[in-house]
């Protein structure tokens, strides 16, 4: 085992090519040529927010394109998913019943991670994702995501050039969602191919993305899932 710069133990669960000793390299740089600190990828992010708005307005549902269904309870979009308005009743709790929203998914999500070896330290491709139920509007989140079955484009890889560090599949919280799984992956791309950001996603090192994790509503919730991937290695 060792010990970070800050004092913060690493197990080196070596792995495959001795991927541990990667993530602890990469958690003791926190600049790099491709990002130099974390003060400078706040100030990118609030310019990615000062560029975007969101304005919601009400509807009529005989406007909505795209096959919106209304049935008895559900309202929704075919292979994408729905909305149902349920009653709960139960006992011991403090409450004893109530009516509540509940999203059934009709497809199976997936999120991405990319990382890669930057002049020898290993970067993470963090995207920048925007929601409508951001308070920020923009967060950082994985490389890529598809969770609507509609959405989802994967960068342009040389599938020889990339592999599976690891994967898992995860179930969304039970509460408030039905049958909403996403699988997870957390994969390398080799230094032979090269990858295009344009401005749509930014490198960050472990120890970067360390120093930004406090602050509430720098990551999405998918990111911290995804990330959550590397904790075998440490």
């Amino acid at each position: 085992s060792k010990l970070s710069e800050n004092g913060i133990p690493f197990s080196i669960n070596m792995g495959e090519e001795n991927f541990g000793e990667d993530l602890y390299k990469s958690f003791n740089k926190t600049s790099s040529s491709y990002q130099p600190n974390s003060d400078d990828i706040t100030k990118l992010l609030e310019k990615k927010r000062l560029a975007v708005s969101h304005v919601t307005k009400q509807q009529s549902f005989d406007l909505l394109e795209d096959g919106w269904f209304l049935e008895k309870g559900k309202i929704g979009k075919p292979g994408v998913f729905s909305v149902s308005g349920i009653s709960v009743s139960v006992n011991g709790r403090e409450v004893g019943a109530w009516d509540q929203p509940l999203l059934e998914s009709h497809c199976r999500g997936t999120v991405v991670f990319y990382c890669k070896k930057l002049d020898g330290v290993l970067h993470f491709l963090v995207g920048y994702s925007s929601e409508i139920g951001f308070k920020e509007d923009i967060q950082f989140g994985p490389s890529v995501m598809n969770l609507d079955n509609q959405s989802f484009q994967d960068l342009k890889l040389n599938k020889e050039h990339v592999k599976t560090i690891a994967s898992y599949s995860q179930s969304d919280e039970g509460g408030r969602f039905y049958k909403s799984v996403v699988d997870y992956y957390l994969k390398e791309i080799s230094s032979e191919e090269e990858v295009s950001l344009g401005d749509s996603h930014t490198w960050m090192t472990l120890g970067q993305i360390h120093a930004l994790l406090p602050v509430k509503g720098n990551f999405t919730n998918e990111f911290r899932s995804v990330l959550s991937l590397i904790l075998k290695h440490l």
